[in-house]
Order: C-alpha cells, then sequence, then structure tokens
C-alpha cells in the first residue's frame, strides 16, 4: 500500500509575543479528529518514556485563541477541559536544540498541520516524539533509542508511509516553538513562516504605496 502525504501550509496560531512576562494559559479541548488512532511508542533506557494509547493532533486554545497542537513530552500529562496557567512559550532552539527544531519544522512542512484522518494525525504525534526522543537524527520508527508501531493496521501503514528522508530533504516553512510547563506535558506551537516570494510582494506594495503618495504631494 503506497500513501502520499501533501504538506499543506496554513495559519495554525495567532502569534503572540516571544517575550511574555506573565505564565500563558492553556487548554486543551479535544482531539482535532475525533476517534483517534492509538500508538505504541517506547524510548529505550529513559523511566517514563512511553506511550501506549490513543494520539494525535489537539484542539486547544492559548490564552483564549484556538490552534492545532501535538504533545512534545511522553513524562508529563494534561487533562481534556482543564486549564492551565503556567506555560511559557520557549524558542525551539533553545528547547531541542537548533538541529532537533529544524527537523521538527521539516517534519511539520512535510507532513502539514491538517491531518485528513486520525491515523495520520496518530503519525504525525509519533513522528514528533520519534524527533525529540531519538539519540541523533537517524530517524526511525523500528530502530534506535525511539520505536513506534500503530494499535491498528491503517495507522501501522501511515508509520510505515513516512518516508525520512523525504522528511530530511524539505525546505521548512515553519517556524516550531515549544509551549512549557514545569508540572504538565508541554505542546508543539507550529508558525508558518512567509516565502521569500510573498516578501517580495511586500516590499514591492509598500514601495507602489510610497510612490503613489509622493505623486499625490502638490507641487511648489
Amino acid at each position: 500500500m503506497k500513501l502520499r502525504i501533501q504538506p499543506v501550509c496554513i495559519a495554525v496560531a495567532m502569534v503572540l509575543s516571544a517575550g511574555m512576562a506573565r505564565a500563558d494559559e492553556v487548554r486543551l479541548n479535544d482531539f482535532s479528529i475525533l476517534g483517534p488512532s492509538g500508538v505504541n511508542v517506547s524510548v529505550a533506557n529513559l523511566t517514563g518514556a512511553a506511550w501506549y494509547g490513543a494520539a494525535g493532533q489537539f484542539d486547544a486554545s492559548w490564552n483564549g485563541a484556538s490552534f492545532a497542537t501535538y504533545c512534545v513530552d511522553l513524562q508529563q500529562y494534561a487533562s481534556f477541559g482543564a486549564t492551565y496557567s503556567d506555560y511559557t512559550r520557549v524558542d525551539g532552539a533553545t528547547a531541542w536544540g537548533a538541529q532537533k527544531a529544524d527537523d521538527l519544522a521539516k517534519l511539520i512542512t512535510y507532513v502539514g498541520m491538517t491531518p485528513k484522518y486520525s491515523t495520520d494525525s496518530a503519525m504525525v504525534q509519533a513522528a514528533i516524539w520519534e524527533v525529540v526522543y531519538e539519540q541523533g537524527t537517524a530517524y526511525s520508527f523500528t530502530s534506535g533509542q525511539v520505536t513506534a508501531s500503530g494499535l491498528d493496521q491503517p495507522t501501522q501503514d501511515w508509520l510505515n508511509a513516512l518516508d525520512w528522508n523525504a522528511v530530511r530533504q524539505t525546505v521548512a516553512t515553519y517556524d516550531i516553538d515549544a509551549l512549557v510547563s514545569p508540572a504538565h506535558q508541554d505542546f508543539v506551537v507550529a508558525t508558518p513562516v512567509p516565502e521569500p516570494s510573498t516578501y517580495a510582494m511586500m516590499v514591492g506594495g509598500l514601495a507602489l504605496v510610497g510612490f503613489a503618495a509622493r505623486r499625490r504631494q502638490p507641487r511648489r
């Protein structure tokens, strides 16, 4: 079975100021796609770093603004319907190191932030754990420190279909940061980065506005 994963670029969240003095509020509402699929994920030689059960993208709110997100760590938890007020946004390079942050950005660019099914949503969650917890950058669901398998065949098909070589070659169009709590689950913040052509259009538009304004100035 050959599956193809298409990158999708959409606005995921309203990006707030990086330098916040107060703690942020985060609330998990539910999985983005109801009836989530399950995965079995474990990390060798790391106590408590394992997951067996439902996994996937979450529908959540951040300081009252809706955003889509995934879990980051395997050793802390957060409950649906609860509002937590101890979160801080942390730059991805600070949270995981520059290489891991870049790899997460490539992964999210490659798979997109809009899963169509609970199965591919579970696959993306497993892949995020793979990147964060694997020692080095030789990512694989079947070898290394981190292993993952689907709890049903459709989810396993998606895990098998993820092309890590293609992920590595992807040009990232997202910035990836973390929402970090000292006591609860940490989450991914994925922010689309405008393409160079978009910047060029913005600069061109500003130049035209400036030219038009100069032409409207009265002659002396």
